[in-house]
Order: structure tokens, then C-alpha cells, then sequence
């Protein structure tokens, strides 16, 4: 008999996450009811108490400063000063090819009388604007400052090295004006004030490529628990030391790495009067995430006050010294399953649906892939995704929903934690969240960490799965979890095939010949008419992007055999899909992100459902939007009446409007055997296109003066659509800044080149 998981209230922790937060210091009372293994500290952050916090976090020479009054210099920007750019670099071209933004200024900084030194902030409109800093949503450059005002439709990016401001406009901004003055660092300022609550204390912190849900304690600092322990025997945390020295200069505050002595951090208990230190570390800058198991086993079965401990370094200076807490799980031995199925999500991006074996695909290119599916999975022959790049497409995914409502549509937007991702629903129910990624769109710069305990997005191409079942099987708890895999794999840059001939390796001697097929080298030559790939040329493309899906049939295939050894069906939700597939010369061009046309948008979507005979297919039409609803009903929590995506657990119908959207505005809707790609209101010179899908899957006929009546109909079911799901009350937010290995990454994978892909 397959389990049942009937909806369920959230756990206790979550309904109090925020409530308390007006209130005092709480402690717990002794004999309260004990912790099961698993469950995490943050949901019970209202059984925490300040027990200690330094006031020495920043030197006397900041803190003189921050409590100086700012003395601000206010310099005028004549309108007449600004030059227009005619030659742009790449990333220029971007800023001013974006909707509304045509043209590109600069002005030089050293020209300006009596400029004093330091960053300066931006007035525009006699409003000043808020640098965005780390919250930045477009591609920085190091030493790069940016503003945004969305009423002026005005981009302001300082490049503090050349002292050079860039504005991105139509017209040469008029009215703006540079403020220099002494600068407050806001994050400094936050992290040095105690809170009333250790609800105060929770933040994300990024260390070495992996940002966590954790507590900043500075040192000396002293935060206790009490747990009752009677059926746990260790605790997992995970500690950091940011880099964030800082510096005064000429009145102005400025990075200074290497300010931190470093810190002692410890875990103490305290049983019957009697205070014993479990554990203990010496802790510096530049180190990561460490992280260790204390163990508790001594104290079994007591009532015991745990205590986390920052302590000053060597040298004494408690400067900067702000310790970052994360994982912080009461791990014991499981006596029971837990309430709910596990949830597992993984991404291939850019895998075509036309690849997989149990798909339809010539051969037998995922062997792996097809035993899993005809054994343990629901196979679902026609998926489309919501957009044909990660970005938005991965937004939806997430969140269920469609494009115009998460507003995650183009560069550089991302999510936010009201958009209810699916991490965050499934945290809030007591489930353990851990993403792995390997960077680019999907990074925290994104918003694809919220929600995650812990979110790694380390830039590599050869996905560490091992690593993720060696966490599964070794996880000491009764707490369901939500692991989310993406991989680029399959994504360009193509390894070179091993066969790349008839038949006969070797046999290609082309131009592209034991070359990768990459952005660089040949998708944007091709795609910009600078390249010209004859038959033999085009096969080996072809055979290059099917190399890579052998190889992630491979690695995939080898998670999934494992999870099938640890788990009943019935156990764990599984769903393998993509963001998007891949153009290869069907309409002329390579990759994606180009078009809406379906080797773009038709996706693989196999999923493991409780209940469900595996190898069952279902031809109705499906969505990567049925993602979020499907895992809620299959995990017993409510789905969202406002989502526009369905669960497949339920009958689902013979026909269905599926929208997906393009970055230019362009939006296509498929029903009932029909597809319609509707050009925006603004540009007229774009042709709508419609396609009778069983009669040309190739999408090569325009039936638009032909079928008059189906391209009303469709035009007014696309609008509906819209309608009947407005965009989300909370808006995309503004994505945060890159550092140099992400644009590194980004670059590899062609998204730098035309970044809205």
C-alpha cells in the first residue's frame, strides 16, 4: 500500500518565525518538549537567547566616523558634459540595447572642479539615488558602482578606477549631480547592533561559493539554547569568518581585507550547574565554510543548555570579528520515517525532450535515464517549459509561475522570498533544503538560493553527485528533505564528440574538428552570418550536443540507481526535467534563447510520484508549471489556488493553453494541436506566426492568412490566460552583484555576449 500524506500545518517554529520578533529575550523552559533528530535551530529561533554581544566590532578610528555628522560635497553634472559613445565595448552594448535605453553617455569624473576623493553617490531629477552595491542587477565589472532610477528609465554605472560615469539613457541626463561624503557602512552598522531577538541574528551568508541560512554572532558573543535531549545525540553546524575590514580614508570608508585577528568559535554545554566545552576551533578570514559534528552523546537523555560561542583571536581584537553560524541540526538516530515523501528536482538545462530514449529518440542515447523511467517514473510525452532561457524558465519552475508574474523576465532580475519559491514552502513545513548548481543564472545573485539551508553553487561542469547521495544516505534525521540538482552538462560549450564520423571515429576533418563547440567559436559566429558550417560541419554539432547528453545519461543515471537502492518509491518524490531544450539549425540559428519555437521549449519531465506504476505515459499536454503544484499535492500541503499550473496527480485535460515568453515581449501559446507566437505591441514589424503542429512539428508553415479564425481564437485564450493570472503582488527584485569567476562562467556558457539569454 503506497503512504499517504495527508495536509498537514506547519511546523510549530515556522507559524513563530516572526512573531516573536517585537518581543524580549526568550528562554526556554526546562522539561519543554524535545527536539527529533533533524530538526533545525532556526525553527526554533524563539528558544534562543542573547546571552552575551560585543559592542568592539568596529575600531575607534570607524566608529569615530559612522558617528561623525557627514560632511557632503554636492558637484553639478552639466548636461552639456556628457559624451555620447560611439564605440561601445560589449557590456556597453548591452546596457544600451536594453528596452527604452538606445543610447550610451560618460563623463569623465577628473574634469570636474574640486572633485574630492572616493566613490561618489548619484542625484538625479534632484532625488538621490540608492547605489545598489551588491544588490546590482547588471553584470559589474570589478570596481564598478551601479544606480538604477526605474521613473527616469536611467541606468548610472561609476567605473571609480577610470573616474568615469556612465549614464544609459535616450537623452544626456540633465539635472544630476554627484554627492561625495562620508559613507556609512550600512552592513557594518546592522551587524554591530544587538538585536532584541535572536530572530535578529538570521541572515545569508556566502563563503567559498555556497550561501547558507545562518546566525551572525560577533566576538565576543554568546548565544544559548535549551534542548531537551532525549532522542538526539550531536549537533551539525557550520561556521565562517567574512572578510569585511574596513577602513577610513579620507573620510571615507573603504575595503580593507586581512582587519581580523581571527576568532575562537566553541559549542558549550551546560548540564546540572556545570558548564563543559564540547568543541572549539580557531577560525580565520578566507577560510569558507567549516564544518563539524559535535557530539552530544555525553549529555543523553538530559536537559542541557547549548551554548554558541565567539571569542576574540589571538592578538585579542575583537574588530570585524563577525562569526557566521549555519547548518545547526540536533542529529540523532531515526525511529521513524518521515510525515512526508522526500522531494528531489533535477534541472538538465538545455536537454531536448528529442533526446531521451523513452521520449522518442532514435537509438539508444540515455539508457540509464530509460531503465530508471520504465521502472520507477510517470513519463510525460509533451512538456513544454514557460521561456526557451534559464533564467525566466528556471524562475517559473521554482515558483509555478508563469513568466509576466514573477517578472524574473530579463536581465538582471531575480527572485525574492515572497515569491513563495518552492524551497521556501517546503522549509516552512520542516523539510531540510540543500541546492546544488553549477552557477551562472541559477546563483544567489538570482534569488535561486532562498529558501535553501544551504545552496551550492560552485562553477563546474561535471556535477558532484556522489556528493549528494553520500548527504542523503548519511543525513542523521526524521525531517523529510528537498534537494534541487542542475547541471550545464549539456550546455554549450559541447565537448568534442568521441565518434565524430560515419560511423568511424576520426572521420571528420573539418574545421571545428577536435575543437569544443563554443560560444566563442562557433555559436555566435554562426548565429551572426560570420560562420558558414557545411552538412559535415552541422554533424558535428549535432554529435557534439548528443556527446553531452550520453554523458549526463551516464552521471544521472548512476544518482538515480543509487537513490532506487535507499528509497521505495512511494519514499520520494523525483523529478527529472529541464529549463529549456536547444536549436540545432532547425530555424537557422544554434542554441537558445532566440526564438519560441518548440526544440526550444519542448522539455523531458519524467517524474517518480507515490502511488504511481512506473513506465505509465501520459500524453496529455504538460507544463514545467505543473511542477510546484504536483510536488505540494504529492507531499500533502496545499497548492496555491492562484498558481496556473496543475498537479499531475489529478485527471488532467485532453487540452490546455501552455504560454511560454520570450525577452523581446514575444509570448506563444499551444492548444488543441495549435501554436501561436504573438509578436509585442510595440513592434509592428514583427509577423505573428502560426503553426498547425500535427500537420508541420517543424513548425515551418505560417498559417496566419490561411487560418483567421484559429489566430483569433488563439490571440483572445492568450489573453485570458494573462488575465485570469495577473502578475504577482511582489515584484522581481534586483539581482545581486557578480564577482569575477561568475562573469567568468557566464561567459563560458555565451551569456555574457547577449546577456538577456
Amino acid at each position: 500500500m503506497p503512504r499517504s500524506f495527508p495536509p498537514r500545518p506547519l511546523a510549530a517554529g515556522a507559524v513563530l518565525l516572526g512573531l516573536l520578533a517585537a518581543c524580549g529575550d526568550v528562554v526556554a523552559p526546562v522539561g519543554q518538549t524535545a527536539f527529533l533528530p533533524g530538526e533545525s535551530v532556526f525553527d526554533h529561533l524563539d528558544r534562543v537567547r542573547i546571552d552575551s554581544w560585543s559592542t568592539e566590532l568596529l575600531p575607534p578610528d570607524v566608529r569615530a566616523a559612522v558617528a561623525a555628522p557627514a560632511e557632503t560635497w554636492r558637484l553639478d553634472a552639466p548636461a552639456e558634459d556628457w559624451k555620447r559613445r560611439r564605440e561601445m565595448t560589449a557590456q556597453e552594448a548591452q546596457l544600451a540595447a536594453l528596452p527604452g535605453n538606445p543610447a550610451f553617455w560618460s563623463l569623465n569624473l577628473s574634469g570636474l572642479a574640486d572633485a574630492p576623493p572616493g566613490r561618489p553617490s548619484v542625484v538625479h531629477r534632484g532625488q538621490r539615488l540608492g547605489a545598489l552595491d551588491g544588490e546590482a542587477r547588471i553584470a559589474t565589472l570589478p570596481g564598478e558602482q551601479i544606480w538604477w532610477d526605474e521613473d527616469a528609465a536611467t541606468i548610472f554605472v561609476l567605473d571609480a578606477e577610470a573616474a568615469v560615469l556612465f549614464a544609459v539613457c535616450e537623452q544626456a541626463p540633465g539635472d544630476t549631480a554627484l554627492l561625495y561624503g562620508s559613507v556609512v557602512d550600512d552592513r557594518l552598522l546592522a551587524a554591530a547592533h544587538r538585536p532584541a531577538t535572536a530572530h535578529g541574528l538570521e541572515q545569508r551568508g556566502t563563503l567559498g561559493r555556497v550561501s547558507r541560512r545562518a546566525l551572525r554572532l560577533p566576538a565576543p558573543g554568546r548565544l544559548v539554547l535549551s534542548v531537551p535531549l532525549a532522542r538526539v545525540d550531536a549537533l551539525s553546524v557550520a561556521v565562517g569568518l567574512p572578510d569585511e575590514g574596513r577602513r577610513v580614508e579620507q573620510g571615507h570608508l573603504v575595503e580593507a581585507p586581512g582587519c581580523s585577528d581571527g576568532v575562537l568559535v566553541a559549542v558549550d554545554v551546560t548540564a546540572g550547574g556545570r558548564t563543559t566545552r564540547a568543541w572549539s576551533m580557531a577560525l580565520q578570514p578566507g577560510e569558507g565554510w567549516v564544518e563539524a559534528t559535535v557530539d552530544l552523546s555525553p549529555w543523553a537523555g538530559q536537559d542541557v543548555g547549548l551554548a554558541l560561542v565567539s571569542e576574540p583571536g589571538p592578538a585579542g581584537d575583537a574588530a570585524f570579528d563577525l562569526v557566521l553560524f549555519a547548518d545547526l541540526r540536533l542529529l540523532g538516530k531515526p525511529r521513524r520515517l518521515p510525515d512526508r515523501p522526500h522531494v528531489i528536482l533535477v534541472d538538465i538545462d538545455t536537454l531536448r525532450a528529442d533526446r531521451i530514449g523513452c521520449l522518442g529518440a532514435a537509438g539508444d542515447p540515455t539508457p540509464r535515464l530509460d531503465r530508471w523511467a520504465n521502472r520507477r517514473a510517470t513519463i510525460f510525452t509533451d512538456t513544454t517549459a514557460t521561456a526557451s532561457w534559464t533564467l525566466p524558465s528556471t524562475a517559473s519552475m521554482l515558483t509555478g509561475l508563469a513568466v509576466h508574474q514573477h517578472g524574473v523576465d530579463r536581465f538582471p532580475r531575480g527572485l525574492t522570498e515572497d515569491s513563495l519559491p518552492l524551497a521556501t514552502v517546503l522549509s516552512r513545513a520542516g523539510y531540510d533544503t540543500l541546492g546544488m548548481c553549477e552557477g551562472g543564472f541559477v546563483m544567489p545573485t538570482f534569488g535561486f538560493d532562498v529558501g535553501f539551508d544551504s545552496y551550492d553553487y560552485r562553477t563546474h561542469r561535471d556535477p558532484d553527485w556522489d556528493r549528494a547521495l553520500e548527504w542523503v544516505s548519511e543525513r542523521r534525521s526524521e525531517q523529510p528533505f528537498f534537494l534541487f540538482l542542475q547541471t550545464y552538462m549539456v550546455h554549450a560549450p559541447y565537448a568534442p564528440p568521441v565518434a565524430v564520423g560515419d560511423g568511424a571515429p576520426g572521420a571528420y576533418a573539418g574545421v571545428l574538428a577536435g575543437h569544443p563547440v563554443s560560444w566563442e567559436r562557433v555559436l555566435a559566429p554562426f548565429n551572426e552570418g560570420q560562420l558558414e558550417l557545411d552538412e559535415a560541419d552541422r554533424r558535428y554539432v549535432t554529435r557534439a550536443y548528443d556527446a553531452g547528453v550520453a554523458r549526463m545519461d551516464d552521471e544521472l543515471g548512476g544518482f538515480l540507481e543509487g537513490l532506487s537502492r535507499q528509497f521505495s518509491p512511494d519514499d520520494v518524490v523525483i523529478i527529472v526535467t529541464s529549463d529549456h531544450g536547444e536549436e540545432l539549425f532547425e530555424h537557422g540559428g544554434l542554441e537558445h534563447g532566440r526564438t519560441l519555437y518548440d526544440e526550444v521549449l519542448r522539455v523531458p519531465f519524467l517524474a517518480q510520484l507515490p502511488g504511481r506504476r512506473g513506465g505509465t505515459r501520459v500524453r496529455e499536454p504538460t507544463s514545467t508549471l505543473d511542477i510546484v503544484p504536483t510536488v505540494l499535492d504529492a507531499v500533502g500541503l496545499p497548492v496555491p489556488s492562484g498558481l496556473p499550473g496543475r498537479s499531475l496527480l489529478r485527471e488532467l485535460p485532453a487540452y490546455r493553453g501552455r504560454v511560454a515568453a520570450h525577452r523581446d515581449g514575444r509570448r506563444s501559446i499551444q492548444f488543441d494541436g495549435f501554436k501561436l507566437i504573438e509578436p509585442p505591441p510595440d513592434r509592428p514589424d514583427l509577423e505573428p506566426e502560426l503553426f498547425d503542429l500535427q500537420a508541420d512539428p517543424g513548425e515551418q508553415r505560417n498559417l496566419i492568412a490561411r487560418q483567421p479564425d484559429k489566430l483569433r481564437a488563439l490571440r483572445e485564450r492568450l489573453r485570458r490566460f494573462e488575465t485570469d493570472h495577473p502578475p504577482a503582488a511582489v515584484g522581481a527584485a534586483q539581482a545581486g552583484e557578480m564577482d569575477d569567476e561568475t562573469r567568468s562562467t557566464l561567459k563560458a556558457l555565451g551569456y555574457l555576449g547577449d546577456v538577456d539569454r
